[in-house]
């Protein structure tokens, strides 16, 4: 479930184009540095589709219960607000992060 909060917060984050310093900050007290990074080199090597792909096929592997998807929300959340704003892009990702889990 680590590897899939990871992939996700980093996807978040990349929602309006660039991680901000804010969006790492809020990110590395949910995971560690080594899980970030991880995280941030895959999004990296996927296109949209593939990110899509990659983020449907890990939540149905996990088949996550209420609890576990309201959590990963919420911690996708402070990364959204990290900077006090949430945006149309924001809002978009979220939207669709909350249909896929």
């Amino acid at each position: 479930m680590k590897e899939l909060e990871s992939y996700l917060l980093v996807y978040a984050a990349k929602a309006d184009f660039i991680i901000q310093e804010e969006e790492k900050k809020v990110i590395l007290t949910k995971i560690s540095k080594d899980d970030y990074n991880a995280a941030k080199a895959l999004y990296k090597s996927h296109n949209d589709i593939e990110s899509i792909n990659y983020i449907t096929e890990l939540a149905n592997e996990l088949n996550l219960t209420e609890k576990d998807k309201t959590e990963m929300l919420n911690s996708i959340m402070h990364v959204f607000m990290a900077d006090d704003e949430f945006d149309a892009r924001e809002q978009q990702v979220n939207l669709f992060i909350q249909k896929i889990l």
